[in-house]
This record gives structure tokens, C-alpha cells and sequence, in this order.
């Protein structure tokens, strides 16, 4: 190589090395896009050199995988399963960086969906690291990571396998470490994928105070959090359990006040507090829903429960007749639900939004028009699908009821003639749930005539 090119190659090496620490830093404080610009900077400094040098291959190995894995904390995983399978073609074959990139590669695929490869994937990067980790604590994330691809693949004994090996190597290595928190709360996600409860509650409680003692920014933390403040509240009810929530609040939220656990929390609380039912309490819990809104917000794998946020809180306004207040909070929940593929879930936000719909129209004095007969019926189908049908057929009923008679033009008196159609077949089927209820022997017991 001539000194010109020594020098030219040189210059671009050190400017890359210079990108890629600066793209480090980006990544480690959260600047996620500007470590993915760095990331791509660097790697265009070093396109063109000789990739059979070692020191470039290293270095574009390094931007690549940096880059993937900006791309998979910003939500891109399929634009990041490209990127790092360009990063593992470059790396030593059966070396640590080969096995780092084929683990972020693996957690690309679980996030794209494609289980079957992440599974095949981590197990792979396993048997590489077993091989070159002597401390053994790469094998222990690996095998946290297996673990939730494993449930993610409806494999809950495997899953808890993995698991279980993970805390109990990691308790080994570094007793109460961060990657023993992990590991508990993936092994707490397993058991109660095998309806172990009892077992599960020792892995909760564990996993909790050492993901908040090391990581309660974390979203694992307000994984574990959420299913704690489940718990509770079905087991010791709203007035026991608030009391909990609010001491776990004072704790952690002077100390973490963005974190997504504080968002968890408040949450939960406005769950409580609505469960409580006075008016008090709701005015109460939708400030704890705009609270927990806010805080989940800034959050990009919150997302979900950003949505439950506005539904619960677009709930309580339905119930205290805020409907032009409810009405809005519910399309984006929608989306996201729609997104996601959460059938259940979105069901429930479309027939909310319909309920919404009905009710902002008949405050408005527009409770008979073809519009307000429309979203009637889709509420009613929603709640029909819920078997809540005396709730639908008392909407259907309103509806129809707001409508002139008779109907002034032929639009109406079509979707009157649907609606009562409708109405009719959500009778027929509260009569068929009844008349299962009444052939039942729990029904003729609580029903039999006294003497």
C-alpha cells in the first residue's frame, strides 16, 4: 500500500473509531437517533477500504451492529435484521462479536415475529458463548432471552427451563446482580404461564426488589410492577391495596419520576380508585390515568399501556356522561390495538367508541338521526359480542326511541327498520342465554320455589 493511501486509510479509520465512540455515548445516555446518524457516518467513512484488513472489518462490524441495534430500540426490527445480518457476514465466525451480533440478530427476529428463527437463533448463540465466556455471564442474558422467545412460542416448559438455569447461574456468578433480576422475572413470567402462582410470588417478590434496587427505568421492572399491582388488587381488594400502591409510589418516584414503573403505578392506582365508586374517587382516578398517560408517553415500548390508560380513563368519563371528553381518547387506543393484533382489545375499544359516538349525539339533541342509529348498533354489537345484552338492547332501545315518528325521510326509515332488526336478534339471543341458564342445575337450584 503507497503512503498516499496509508495515510488516506488512516484518516478514515480514525474518524470512524472517533463516529462510532461517539455513537456509544449516544446509545448508552438514550439519544437513540443520533446514535443511529453516528453509527451510518461511520460506516460510510470506512465503505471502499479492504475488508479483509482486520482492524476495518472490526470497526465496520462495530457500526453495523451499533446501527441494528439503535434500529431495534427505536422500533425498526425488520430495517435491523438487514443491517446485522451485513454485520455477522463480516464477523469472526464462532467469536465473541460473532455471538453478540447473531444475539441481537436473534432479538431482530423475535421482535418481527419470526419465532420459530429467534428461537433457533438464541439457541445457537448459546452454544457459541458456552464455548468462549469463561465468566459465563453473556450465556446468562442469552438464556433470559431464549426464555422469552420461548413463552413468546407458547413453549412454557422450555421457557422456564431456560429460566431457571439463567437464575440460578446468575445467582452463582453475582448474587443479587442485575441479571439475576432478570432472570427471576423471566422465570415468574414462565411459572405463571404454567399457572404456578404460588411458586411464581416467591420469583415476583425477588425479582422486583433487585430490578428496582438495579434498573427501575427498565421496562421489565414495570413488567413485574404491573403484575404485582394485578395481584393485589384482585387479592386484597381497592381499599388494602391502594395503601400499597401509594407507599411503593413515595419510594420510587422522587428517586425515578419518568420511569415507566412510576407510569405502572398511577395506573393501577386510577384502577383502584375507580373500582371504589364514588365520585371522589373517579375525579381522583382521572387524574391518576392523565398521570400515567404522561409518564408512559415518553416511552416507545409503553405504547400498550398508553392505550389502556385512555380507555380506562375515557371509561369512567363515559360513565359520568363526558362523552365529547371520552370520545377522542379512543381512535388512537384503536390503532394501536389494531397494530398490535390484539383482537379482544380492540374489540373493546371500537365499542366503547361506538357507545361514545351514541352518547355525544344524543347530548347534542342528534339521538334519532341515521348517524346516532349507526354507532347505536355498533355498540350493541360490540356489547352483544361481551353478552352484556341487556345493556345493548337498552341501547338499541334509546336509540330508537329519540328517532320521530314517523320518519321523515327514506334513510331513516332504513336505518330504523336495520336497528329494529338488530334489536330483535340481540333479544333472541338473551333469550337463548336464559334459557341455558334456566336448563342448568345451578339456575333450578337458586330458582326453585320455597316450601
Amino acid at each position: 500500500m503507497s503512503g498516499k493511501r496509508r495515510s488516506e486509510r488512516n484518516g478514515r479509520v480514525g474518524l470512524a473509531r472517533w463516529r462510532l465512540r461517539e455513537g456509544d455515548s449516544a446509545s448508552a445516555a438514550g439519544r437513540l437517533s443520533e446514535a443511529l446518524d453516528l453509527y451510518a457516518v461511520a460506516a460510510y467513512e470506512l465503505d471502499g477500504l479492504d475488508r479483509r484488513d482486520g482492524e476495518v472489518a472490526a470497526l465496520l462490524v462495530h457500526a453495523l451492529a451499533g446501527h441494528g441495534r439503535a434500529d431495534l430500540e427505536l422500533g425498526n426490527p425488520r430495517r435491523a435484521l438487514e443491517t446485522l445480518r451485513s454485520a455477522l457476514a463480516l464477523a469472526e465466525p464462532n467469536s465473541a462479536v460473532h455471538a453478540g451480533v447473531l444475539s441481537c440478530l436473534a432479538y431482530a427476529l423475535r421482535e418481527a415475529g419470526a419465532l420459530d428463527d429467534a428461537v433457533s437463533t438464541f439457541t445457537e448463540v448459546l452454544a457459541i458463548q458456552r464455548k468462549v465466556d469463561r465468566t459465563g455471564a453473556t450465556v446468562v442474558g442469552t438464556l433470559n432471552d431464549l426464555s422469552h422467545a420461548l413463552r413468546l412460542h407458547g413453549r412454557a416448559q422450555a421457557a422456564e427451563r431456560a429460566a431457571r438455569e439463567a437464575v440460578e447461574l446468575a445467582e452463582r456468578i453475582a448474587p443479587g446482580g442485575p441479571a439475576a433480576a432478570i432472570g427471576h422475572h423471566r422465570l415468574r413470567q414462565a411459572l405463571d404461564d404454567l399457572g404456578r402462582a404460588d411458586e411464581a410470588e416467591a420469583h415476583l417478590t425477588r425479582g422486583i426488589t433487585l430490578l428496582l434496587r438495579h434498573a427501575p427505568d427498565a421496562p421489565a421492572t414495570a413488567d413485574a410492577i404491573n403484575r404485582w399491582c394485578e395481584a393485589l388488587l384482585a387479592r386484597e381488594g381497592p381499599h388494602d391495596a391502594l395503601p400499597c400502591i401509594d407507599r411503593h409510589l413515595a419510594v420510587i418516584e422522587p428517586d425515578a419520576p419518568g420511569a415507566p414503573v412510576v407510569g405502572v403505578l398511577r395506573l393501577w392506582r386510577g384502577i383502584g380508585l375507580a373500582s371504589l365508586g364514588s365520585d371522589e374517587a373517579d375525579t381522583e382516578a382521572l387524574r391518576e390515568f392523565e398521570a400515567a398517560e404522561r409518564v408512559l408517553a415518553g416511552h416507545l415500548d409503553q405504547a400498550g399501556r398508553v392505550a389502556w390508560a385512555r380507555v380506562d380513563r375515557a371509561k369512567l368519563l363515559l360513565w359520568h356522561q363526558a362523552a365529547n371528553a371520552a370520545e377522542p381518547l379512543l381512535p388512537a387506543a384503536r390503532a394501536h390495538f389494531a397494530a398490535a393484533g390484539d383482537e379482544h382489545a380492540e374489540a373493546e375499544a371500537a365499542k366503547l367508541l361506538a357507545c361514545t359516538t351514541f352518547e355525544r349525539l344524543t347530548a347534542n339533541g342528534r339521538g334519532g338521526t341515521v348517524e346516532a342509529l349507526s354507532a347505536a348498533r355498533r355498540a350493541a354489537d360490540g356489547l352483544a359480542t361481551a353478552q352484556q345484552y341487556d345493556d345493548a338492547v337498552d341501547l338499541l332501545t334509546r336509540a330508537l326511541s329519540a328517532v320521530d315518528v314517523p320518519p321523515c325521510d327514506a334513510e331513516t326509515k332504513e336505518a330504523v327498520a336495520i336497528t329494529v332488526r338488530a334489536r330483535e336478534r340481540v333479544l333472541a339471543l338473551a333469550g337463548t342465554r336464559h334459557r341455558a341458564d334456566a336448563a342448568s342445575p345451578a339456575w333450578r337450584s337458586r330458582n326453585r320455589p320455597s316450601g
